[in-house]
C-alpha cells in the first residue's frame, strides 16, 4: 500500500507559502521518560501524581494562550482578507477572492499554526490527564492493600 504523504514537499512550479509547524516535546510538562515502574514505593507514586498535576496546569496555560493567540490570529487573518477583497481591482468576484486570498496566505499560515498547536497541547493534555487518573488509581490500590495488611 503506497504512502500518500511525505515530509518532502512537492515542487507544484508556483511560489507558495505554506504554515511552518515547530516541533515540540511533551518533555518539557512530563517527563514519561522516567516513570518508575515500581509503585511499591508511595512516595514515588505521590512525586509522579504531583508531577502529573503539575503538567496539567502548565499544559492547560499554555493551550489557554496557543487558543487566544489562535483567535486573534483568525481575527487578524479575516480582517485582511476583506480589506484586500475590496481593494482588489479584479474584475470578477472569483478572481478578487483568490486575489485575497493570495495576499493574506502568511496570516492564513500564522492562524493555522496556532490552530494546530492548540489541538497538539490539548491531545499531549489529555493523555496526561489519563496517566493521571491511572496514577490515582494505582494510588488508591497501593492503600487498600496497605490497610488489608
Amino acid at each position: 500500500m503506497s504512502n500518500d504523504y511525505n515530509d518532502e514537499p512537492q515542487d507544484s512550479g508556483y511560489s507558495i507559502s505554506v504554515p511552518e509547524f515547530k516541533e515540540w516535546e511533551i518533555s518539557k510538562y512530563y517527563d514519561y521518560a522516567n516513570l518508575s515502574a515500581d509503585f511499591e514505593d508511595l512516595q514515588e507514586l505521590n512525586r509522579q501524581t504531583a508531577a502529573a498535576r503539575v503538567a496539567l496546569f502548565k499544559l492547560s496555560e499554555t493551550i489557554n494562550r496557543a487558543e487566544r493567540k489562535a483567535k486573534q490570529a483568525k481575527v487578524e487573518y479575516e480582517r485582511a482578507y476583506r480589506r484586500k477583497y475590496i481593494e482588489s481591482s479584479e474584475k470578477t468576484e472569483t478572481a478578487k477572492k483568490i486575489n485575497a486570498e493570495i495576499l493574506v496566505e502568511d496570516l492564513e499560515n500564522r492562524y493555522m499554526y496556532f490552530e494546530q498547536l492548540a489541538s497538539e497541547l490539548n491531545r499531549a493534555h489529555y493523555a496526561i490527564r489519563q496517566e493521571l487518573s491511572a496514577l490515582q488509581a494505582v494510588g488508591n490500590n497501593l492503600r487498600q492493600q496497605i490497610k488489608v495488611h
